[in-house]
């Protein structure tokens, strides 16, 4: 047993538990404001990957070991609103960005509220037939009793032996 492990060890090649980098970019790039300041500890995240990366304090950042892809970034710094964005992944290249900022006095977030009118039902109807308290006083052989109309009606029984007037 202890030779056929052995054996089998040695035929595998090394390369396959070797992880594939060549394939892989980039997405580097600066945070700025709108008046080219760079803008330090702002997060760059992917949501998809679940991976972050914070800028530093030149406003510099890089997440690395990307497949070629567009993903969908995520630039939330202190006091601002998400800014959600769109990068595309080229293998074995960096995508270089700059992101902008915009500024915090110039965002407004506007939200409208609209709630459909409720209309309450003049009957609620819970079977395939609905009656009205008009056809029940109409019917003469109910004498105004629910039970006995609906007993009237075509393919309705009796459910019981004992003849109680019972819904």
């Amino acid at each position: 047993m202890f030779i056929l492990l052995v054996l089998i060890c040695a035929l595998i090649p090394r390369s396959s538990f070797a992880q594939d980098t060549a394939a892989a970019g980039a997405i580097k790039g600066t945070v700025v404001t709108s008046a080219q300041q760079r803008v330090p500890d702002v997060a760059i995240c992917i949501p998809a990957l679940g991976r972050c990366e914070v800028s530093d304090t030149r406003g510099a950042f890089t997440i690395t070991d990307l497949r070629a892809d567009e993903y969908a970034l995520e630039v939330s710094a202190a006091g601002r609103p998400v800014l959600p964005l769109s990068i595309p992944v080229r293998a074995g290249l960096d995508s270089v960005i700059e992101i902008a900022l915009p500024d915090a006095q110039t965002i407004e977030e506007n939200v409208t509220v609209t709630a459909p009118l409720f209309v309450a039902a003049e009957e609620v109807k819970t079977s395939g037939f609905l009656v009205s308290a008009a056809d029940v006083a109409q019917s003469a052989g109910a004498l105004q009793d629910v039970s006995r109309y609906v007993q009237s009606l075509p393919g309705a029984v009796i459910g019981t032996d004992d003849f109680r007037n019972d819904l």
